[in-house]
Protein backbone atom coordinates (compact mmCIF):
# COMPACT_ATOMS: atom_id res chain seq x y z
CA UNK A 1 0.00 0.00 0.00
CA UNK A 2 2.80 2.44 0.83
CA UNK A 3 4.34 1.94 -2.63
CA UNK A 4 1.04 2.81 -4.29
CA UNK A 5 0.68 5.96 -2.19
CA UNK A 6 4.21 7.08 -3.02
CA UNK A 7 3.56 6.44 -6.72
CA UNK A 8 0.51 8.67 -6.42
CA UNK A 9 2.57 11.40 -4.76
CA UNK A 10 5.18 11.02 -7.49
CA UNK A 11 2.54 11.34 -10.24
CA UNK A 12 1.04 14.39 -8.58
CA UNK A 13 4.48 15.93 -8.15
CA UNK A 14 5.18 15.35 -11.85
CA UNK A 15 1.93 17.08 -12.83
CA UNK A 16 2.65 19.97 -10.45
CA UNK A 17 6.09 20.43 -11.99
CA UNK A 18 4.56 20.48 -15.47
CA UNK A 19 2.03 23.11 -14.40
CA UNK A 20 4.59 25.29 -12.58
CA UNK A 21 6.93 25.40 -15.57
CA UNK A 22 4.30 25.69 -18.31
CA UNK A 23 4.00 28.85 -20.36
CA UNK A 24 0.25 28.21 -20.34
CA UNK A 25 -0.78 26.27 -17.20
CA UNK A 26 -4.37 25.93 -18.45
CA UNK A 27 -3.23 24.13 -21.61
CA UNK A 28 -0.83 22.01 -19.55
CA UNK A 29 -3.67 21.02 -17.20
CA UNK A 30 -5.96 20.28 -20.14
CA UNK A 31 -3.30 18.00 -21.65
CA UNK A 32 -2.74 16.20 -18.34
CA UNK A 33 -6.47 15.65 -17.78
CA UNK A 34 -6.98 14.34 -21.32
CA UNK A 35 -3.87 12.10 -21.08
CA UNK A 36 -5.41 10.48 -18.00
CA UNK A 37 -8.71 9.83 -19.80
CA UNK A 38 -10.63 12.79 -18.38
CA UNK A 39 -12.91 15.30 -20.06
CA UNK A 40 -12.24 18.99 -20.64
CA UNK A 41 -14.85 21.64 -21.32
CA UNK A 42 -14.09 24.59 -23.57
CA UNK A 43 -13.80 27.81 -21.56
CA UNK A 44 -16.83 30.09 -21.80
CA UNK A 45 -17.04 33.59 -20.46
CA UNK A 46 -19.19 33.96 -17.37
CA UNK A 47 -19.01 30.26 -16.47
CA UNK A 48 -17.83 28.75 -13.20
CA UNK A 49 -15.14 26.06 -13.55
CA UNK A 50 -14.42 22.92 -11.58
CA UNK A 51 -11.43 20.67 -12.15
CA UNK A 52 -11.52 17.24 -10.53
CA UNK A 53 -8.22 15.51 -11.21
CA UNK A 54 -6.12 12.96 -9.30
CA UNK A 55 -8.33 13.34 -6.24
CA UNK A 56 -8.08 17.13 -5.98
CA UNK A 57 -10.62 19.80 -6.84
CA UNK A 58 -9.98 23.29 -8.17
CA UNK A 59 -12.83 25.80 -8.41
CA UNK A 60 -12.78 29.20 -10.05
CA UNK A 61 -14.52 31.84 -12.13
CA UNK A 62 -12.15 31.04 -15.01
CA UNK A 63 -10.08 28.07 -16.13
CA UNK A 64 -6.96 29.88 -14.90
CA UNK A 65 -8.50 30.40 -11.44
CA UNK A 66 -9.59 26.75 -11.28
CA UNK A 67 -6.12 25.54 -12.29
CA UNK A 68 -4.53 27.80 -9.66
CA UNK A 69 -6.92 26.44 -7.02
CA UNK A 70 -6.16 22.86 -8.09
CA UNK A 71 -2.41 23.53 -7.78
CA UNK A 72 -2.87 24.96 -4.25
CA UNK A 73 -4.97 21.94 -3.18
CA UNK A 74 -2.47 19.43 -4.60
CA UNK A 75 0.53 21.26 -3.11
CA UNK A 76 -1.13 21.35 0.31
CA UNK A 77 -1.75 17.60 0.24
CA UNK A 78 1.73 16.79 -1.03
CA UNK A 79 3.15 18.79 1.89
CA UNK A 80 0.98 16.87 4.35
CA UNK A 81 1.85 13.47 2.81
CA UNK A 82 5.59 14.09 2.79
CA UNK A 83 5.53 15.28 6.40
CA UNK A 84 3.74 12.16 7.71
Amino acid sequence: MMGERMADVSSISDILNRLRTAIDPVKAMQSAVLEHGGNWQVEREGAFYEIQFLGFVGLGISCQAAVSAWIRAAEAQITVDTNE
